[in-house]
């Protein structure tokens, strides 16, 4: 899985570098190749190096005060899957709880501040549980990566509020010609069966999968 995962990400980085080129030969003719290459390469070291503090800036998120005790709840299901410490951050309007890395910063776990009132403690126990089960291996840094790469094409629309014509024109025309980047996404990172799995472990290994039933439940 983890070859699938790579080359999904060669593969987009592939995608923009056309882009890229083409962009190049419009500006640049004399020099489109050198200019593209370049551009692409601090594209992917600066997604790779600096991509974790990137997002968090973009998502204003704050980082959780060490005190609190969803960190000792975060600490505990690290130690248990032998994964590294993580920082936590809350953020508004993510929907959600995720993990994500770069190459060189830990895992970062962002959660939704509505989910903090919304949540029971053991639901909320439950979907850490769930991200830590999917942090496993070098799956959590290929995702981001491929997640970064794809925001690229969409960061047009940070700075053009959500309700303008002009913000839906330009999302709809985006979501067509990066559907190919869909399906790749849809197959080798967010495929039914993986998820699925990922669920049943929750079962499986804890006795936590009511709550994460319930979890989903209040979430939709």
């Amino acid at each position: 899985m983890r070859i699938t995962q790579l080359f999904a990400v060669f593969l987009e980085a592939g995608f923009i570098s056309l882009y890229l080129f083409a962009l190049g030969f419009l500006l640049f003719p004399s020099s489109a190749f050198v200019t593209s290459s370049i551009l692409l390469f601090l594209i992917i070291s600066g997604i790779c190096f600096f991509g974790d503090k990137i997002l968090l800036s973009l998502m204003k998120a704050k980082p959780l005060p060490k005190q609190d005790s969803l960190y000792d709840m975060v600490n505990h299901y690290s130690f248990l899957f032998q994964q590294e410490q993580k920082k936590i951050y809350l953020a508004d309007d993510c929907d959600s709880c995720f993990l994500f890395k770069s190459m060189t910063g830990p895992s970062t776990l962002v959660i939704d501040k509505s989910l903090i009132e919304m949540l029971s403690s053991t639901e909320l126990e439950a979907l850490i549980f769930l991200a830590c089960v999917k942090s496993k291996g070098q799956k959590l840094f290929l995702s981001f990566v491929f997640q970064m790469l794809k925001g690229l094409f969409y960061s047009p629309l940070f700075f053009l509020p959500k309700t303008s014509k002009v913000y839906s024109a330009l999302n709809i025309l985006f979501s067509f010609f990066l559907f190919p980047l869909r399906l790749i996404e849809v197959f080798t990172f967010k495929r039914e069966s993986i998820l699925l799995e990922e669920d049943f472990e929750v079962f499986n290994k804890s006795s936590l999968g009511k709550d994460l039933a319930s979890a989903y439940f209040k979430m939709e």
